[in-house]
């Protein structure tokens, strides 16, 4: 369609700067020739083409998305987790919460880049990049797998996207499966009872895993790495008291001799939210 547009606007350019061509010679031609004027004619002809070719570019510069948007998205985190390296051994403080906030998704790839730069950076800001990839998924597939490999461990890659084809997809917005919520379901405010509408700047709620059976994992992997194990509040789930609202395990690997951090394994991140409650007359709201 882009494509399409793209000719439409540049015939229609040559058009118009053909007659404006034509018409500036003409009148160049009931003008008394003076010395030097074939150089000063075709300079104007030249001109007017280099402006034709300009007009045309700009015409279709307009309507690419792939533009990047002055403005880098602004993202806040409250502290970090607290992590001691000891050799291989890493202790960490079990149940310490970190949020984190920022006032947009990315609008492409480009943009998830210039984002994700600073957030590999925190364990924390690896889980939003998830959702934010996620986010891109929805619109673009091609620029949400390249968002999503950038932030996850290969051996995750397959199982998100696979899972992602089929419930967060907008080629399956009519399938009941589909749940274009899923991301606002991590966003503080949200819920099934409001139809899913989060308060901006955006909020994610992250903590270390409480229990000690969960404490970071070394030696296991083919790899050398050490695996920590958040939890992310996710607004989606229903309880048993009628409330919502629960934490959901993600794995977040740090490499040996990497400075960032990648996810590992997330199956919860992924798996169904609760649909949005009949007892509201509220639609949801794309997140932008």
């Amino acid at each position: 369609m882009k494509r399409i547009f793209y000719f439409a606007t540049m015939i229609a350019a040559l058009n118009l700067g053909f007659t404006s061509c034509v018409e500036t010679k003409n009148n160049e031609g009931n003008k008394t020739e003076e010395p030097g004027d074939n150089g000063q004619s075709s300079a104007l002809v030249n001109d007017c083409i280099n402006n034709i070719s300009g007009a045309a570019e700009n015409s279709a510069g307009s309507n690419n998305n792939s533009t990047v948007s002055s403005e880098a998205i602004k993202v806040q985190q409250s502290g970090d987790f607290s992590i001691t390296l000891n050799g291989e051994k890493a202790t960490v403080v079990k149940g310490e919460t970190v949020t984190v906030t920022f006032d947009r998704f990315p609008t492409n790839l480009a943009d998830f880049k210039r984002t994700y730069t600073e957030l590999s950076k925190t364990m924390a800001g690896v889980v939003v990049a998830n959702l934010m990839a996620y986010h891109l998924y929805f619109y673009d597939e091609a620029e949400g797998i390249e968002a999503i490999s950038l932030c996850n461990d290969s051996n995750n890659i397959k199982n998100t996207t696979g899972q992602l084809s089929q419930k967060f997809s907008k080629k399956k917005i009519s399938d009941n499966y589909c749940q274009p919520f899923m991301v606002a379901s991590y966003l503080d405010g949200a819920n099934p009872g409001n139809a899913y509408h989060p308060t901006k700047p955006y909020t994610v709620k992250l903590r270390m895993h409480p229990s000690d059976s969960r404490g970071p994992q070394t030696g296991s992997f083919a790899y050398k790495g050490i695996d920590y194990t958040l939890q992310i509040w996710c607004n989606g789930v229903k309880n048993e008291d009628g409330s919502y609202g629960t934490w959901r395990n993600v794995e977040v690997l740090a490499r040996k001799g990497n400075r960032d951090f990648t996810m590992f394994n997330c199956p919860s991140l992924y798996t169904q939210v609760a649909q949005i409650s009949f007892t509201t007359d509220d639609t949801f709201e794309e997140l932008k």
